[in-house]
């Protein structure tokens, strides 16, 4: 089973760190996972997924057109995965995730329905992936 990824640079609530951990421990353990490599909470599901000895984590770092080519990217999380892919736009980064991916587990911050994760949301419902949403 191969699980993808979604959430804020807000990070997880401890009610999502417990159900993110629960649903891959005891509901569908991944042999692979994907994220974005983003602060937040693709930081603190690598480290949950590194914490329960899965198998692969596989990083897909997001450029920004604000980011200057050789200087730290301010939002890329210091994990280090054991497959990553090549820098792309966080769109094009966030598509290739729900298509590398059988489910998508999704943190959101709220329910607006705007900006990076639903948009994640919404592109994996709409080429029928299944999405898990984990509210705070």
């Amino acid at each position: 089973m191969v699980i993808g990824f979604t959430g804020t640079r807000s990070g997880m609530s401890d009610k999502q760190k417990r159900q993110i951990e629960h649903y891959l421990r005891n509901i569908n353990f991944p042999n692979k996972v994907h994220h974005g490599m983003c602060i937040g909470a693709d930081e603190d599901f690598h480290n949950i997924c590194d914490k329960i000895n899965v198998d692969t984590i596989v990083g897909h770092p997001g450029k920004s057109k604000k980011d200057v080519i050789g200087e730290a990217r301010p939002y890329r999380a210091d994990v280090e995965c054991d497959e990553e892919y090549p820098e792309t736009t966080h769109f094009e980064r966030n598509r290739r995730i729900v298509d590398m991916s059988d489910i998508i587990l999704a943190c959101p911050y709220n329910n607006s329905k705007t900006g990076g994760t639903w948009y994640t949301i919404n592109y994996a419902k709409k080429v029928d992936k299944q999405v898990i949403i984990f509210d705070r």
